[in-house]
This record gives C-alpha cells, structure tokens and sequence, in this order.
C-alpha cells in the first residue's frame, strides 16, 4: 500500500548504484540500490535488508512517471525558457487544438514501440 512520506523528510536524496541499467528481474536502476528503504519511525533512509513491512517499507524504484512524464517533457519542449510556468497559458491554449491529433499519434507511435519490441 503506498503511504507518503512527511514533506520535512524531503527531499530524499537518490542513492549511488553501480550500474544504470535494469536488473537482472527487470527493475528499474534503483533496484540496484542496497539502501532504499524508508524507516517510519526514525524517519529516514536505510538498508534495504531491514525491510520488515511492519516499520520498515521498500522505496519506489520507478523515478519517472510513464505517461504522465513523458506529457510534462512534451509541453516543456513548446516553453524551454519560461522560469514561471511549466507552459505559458497562451501556448497551453494552441496547443489544446492539436491534443486529439497529438493524443492520436502518441497511441500509434506507442503502440508501434511496442510492436518493435515484440519483433
């Protein structure tokens, strides 16, 4: 069950691992990590092999999220230089014209990865 984690424990800070590649399992990098674990009581990072799922809980592995991500890279791309917003309201509002046609090819372009990766 996912839980949060108090805002003055944050930020957490990712830990070091030997190689940015999936496992042998298939997690993500951060399965690599041998001190990612949150400890409720005290509050902080730990080692993972103290998990208990009483007191102790395994982090999350996956850092970035899939669509909601890759949405928040696609409108920063149309507004890489504004220091006040995530995308101008203006450009939000031109951009809402082409969202079923963006929407249409994200699902194809997507659904094509995945056909590529099955081959």
């Amino acid at each position: 069950m996912p839980y949060m984690i108090d805002e003055a424990s944050l930020p957490l800070e990712l830990p070091e691992v030997a190689k940015f590649l999936p496992t042998e399992t298939g997690e993500p990098p951060l399965g690599h990590a041998t001190k990612w674990a949150w400890d409720t009581v005290n509050k902080c990072v730990i080692e993972n092999e103290k998990i208990d799922h009483v007191t102790v809980f395994p982090l999350e592995l996956n850092t970035m999220p899939g669509f909601a991500g890759s949405s928040a890279y696609y409108l920063r791309y149309m507004d890489p230089h504004n220091h006040q917003a995530l995308v101008d309201p203006k450009i939000d509002q031109i951009l809402e014209k082409c969202r079923p046609i963006c929407r249409w090819y994200r699902t194809c372009n997507r659904s094509l990865d995945l056909f590529s990766f099955l081959e």
